[in-house]
């Protein structure tokens, strides 16, 4: 069994040891929104660094009762992996951290005591936008959450019977461990938490959850896929209040969008709705006799392909590859759409309009 962990991390572990010093718990709580090193206030770098470094070289020091004593996040994991004796070997944890610098170096130091001491792999997972700096930003940072999640966790038909993916939400923001439980019941086979501050794990199995609000979505779909890529939509007041402010999904918004999307990008092909991004005569004739499967992908790569169109070819995806056709023929472009049997959209770009003729094999597969 492979088991996949995905834990809320706060910024407690890196933030309390600093309430010993003064002058370092003041300059911490100034900075505590800073997103990267250059909105760190002036000298607050070296300091913040000297912390880390100070903490990191203390933690690796820490025995099992040490780390469960100073880490909400560790005394669940290891609680829970204690409690199941699964095998280091088994565990993928992913550690969700704020937008912050202090978020991640919190994150960083339940990382290091895991793999130093080998009790389970770790990777660092930023959720964009996340951070208590505003409401606003708070919002968009559990709508990043939301969409995050769903683009990379299987749904419960998705996922293979030896995968297990659990939900850890005993650390990091009340808030955002009470998203999760509720992500956790479209997404998760187990939400767990530590029970009253102890060691003891209580345990949240996954519920027969479904989202009924695919035909809201389903009568004005064209606007609420407008929404999911930045493009501002035709109809807004057609759009549910609660799932859309200002041009953006709320958090239940995403919520609601990603649960749909799952089934109504398997149903067929959508129109594009970017009109820089155009459908050429021969492309639906292409796209014939594609499974429900493969349909979704198409879907999701047209939106790829909008996106980057979108934002003016500066942010390129690796899962597009969006480059020029390399010795010639009727389309001048090429992107990615799935990589299996090697498919490919072919398209021409012309007087900013990209035109997607056809889906087709990769060049190197007729050769």
């Amino acid at each position: 069994m492979q088991y996949f962990i995905y834990t809320t991390c706060g910024t407690s572990t890196f933030t309390n040891p600093a309430r010993k010093d003064p002058e370092l718990n003041d300059l911490i709580i100034k900075n505590s929104n800073a997103r990267n090193e250059d909105e760190l206030l002036p000298g607050a770098k070296e300091k913040i660094d000297a912390h880390y470094d100070s903490l990191i070289e203390e933690w690796q020091n820490y025995s099992i009762a040490d780390a469960r004593a100073k880490s909400a996040e560790l005394n669940s994991l290891l609680s829970w992996q204690e409690k199941n004796n699964i095998p280091a070997s088994e565990c993928l944890c992913f550690l969700l951290h704020t937008d912050t610098v202090l978020g991640a170096n919190a994150a960083s130091l339940v990382e290091e005591w895991l793999t130093h001491h080998g009790y389970m792999s770790v990777q660092l997972q930023k959720i964009d936008s996340l951070s208590t700096s505003s409401l606003d930003n708070f919002e968009k940072g559990l709508a990043s959450l939301a969409e995050w999640a769903f683009a990379n966790i299987p749904s419960p038909e998705q996922r293979s019977s030896n995968e297990k993916y659990v939900f850890n939400v005993a650390g990091g923001f009340k808030s955002v461990s009470g998203f999760m439980q509720i992500l956790g019941q479209f997404l998760a086979d187990e939400t767990i938490y530590l029970f009253e501050g102890h060691s003891e794990i209580l345990s949240m199995p996954h519920l027969p959850v479904r989202w009924e609000e695919n035909e809201t979505i389903r009568q004005n779909f064209d606007d609420y896929r407008r929404v999911s890529l930045g493009i501002p939509p035709k109809n807004p007041e057609r759009l549910n209040s609660l799932w859309v402010r200002n041009g953006q999904f709320t958090p239940w918004g995403q919520i609601a969008w990603e649960s749909a999307k799952q089934e109504l990008y398997g149903e067929k092909v959508h129109s594009i709705i970017f009109e820089k991004v155009k459908e050429g005569a021969a492309f639906r004739n292409s796209i014939s006799g594609l499974s429900k499967e493969q349909v979704a992908i198409v879907n999701e790569r047209i939106d790829d392909l909008c996106r980057y169109i979108k934002g003016g070819k500066k942010q390129p995806l690796r899962r597009l590859d969006y480059k020029k056709v390399q010795g010639g023929g009727p389309s001048d472009y090429e992107c990615d759409v799935w990589d299996g049997d090697s498919k490919r959209f072919f398209c021409t770009d012309k007087d900013g309009i990209v035109t997607v003729e056809r889906f087709a094999d990769a060049m190197h597969k007729n050769r």
